[in-house]
């Protein structure tokens, strides 16, 4: 029985891994594929192969990635809130401007990944291997055990990533009340979430962080629900800070 799932499971791959998702995708290989625009929340993707692929701006919340391949990999802007990647292989990731939100990393090996502007407030980073990451700008507080290594220069001082040449810098509240304040702005009815004629009428009035190119109401509501909910939001302004 074992080795027929295991049979089952080999056989996911970039053309029909909808037919596994979201439970079945163990191993499944997704080498090189360009899955920008991909549903792979709570996705079962353990032990899979998804060295050099393209997942820019996915939601991977909640998504099972321990001991995944995931070297040379798109995550730019990408959800990765309460996303699994024990013991993952993220040697030389794209991460910039990734949500993290409590992100399990422990054990995985980010040697030479970009977190530029990643938001990692509260994951869990103990055992990592970082060595020679980007961290320009990166966000963090709270952050969980104690990486394997960092980038020269760089040391974990009460749960936030310091330059050693900056000294603490954890922004992170800073962002996040920024993103906040200007959502309660746009949010003109106080529904706690933008509607597409609510962008409208405020992207009208020209405010700079809406007119930006890639600033439009598609691209910002990730879900495809028609609405922009602040998580999403936040996700947006992070991007933009990049």
């Amino acid at each position: 029985m074992v080795l027929l799932t295991g049979v089952v499971y080999s056989q996911c791959n970039k053309d029909n891994w909808e037919d596994y998702y979201p439970y079945k995708m163990q191993d499944c290989n997704l080498a090189g594929a360009d899955l920008k625009g991909a549903d792979l929340e709570w996705a079962f993707l353990k032990g899979a192969n998804l060295s050099g692929s393209n997942l820019e701006g996915l939601d991977l919340s909640g998504a099972y990635l321990q001991m995944a391949d995931l070297t040379g990999t798109n995550l730019t802007g990408t959800n990765l809130e309460n996303t699994d990647f024990t013991g993952a292989d993220l040697k030389g990731a794209d991460l910039k401007g990734s949500i993290c939100y409590g992100t399990n990393f422990s054990g995985a090996d980010l040697k030479g990944a970009d977190l530029e502007w990643a938001f990692l407030k509260g994951a869990n980073l103990n055992g990592v291997n970082l060595r020679e990451a980007d961290l320009t700008s990166v966000i963090s507080g709270g952050i969980k055990g104690t990486p394997k290594s960092l980038p020269d220069g760089w040391s974990l001082v009460g749960g936030v990533l310091v330059n050693e040449s900056e000294g603490i810098k954890d922004e992170s509240k800073d962002v996040e009340n920024e993103a906040l304040s200007l959502f309660d702005n746009i949010d003109i009815n106080g529904n706690k979430k933008i509607s597409k004629k609510e962008w409208k009428l405020y992207k009208e009035k020209q405010q700079p962080e809406v007119i930006k190119g890639k600033a439009t109401f598609s691209s910002v509501d990730r879900n495809k629900n028609k609405n922009i909910s602040k998580k999403e939001f936040i996700n947006f302004f992070i991007r933009l800070k990049k």
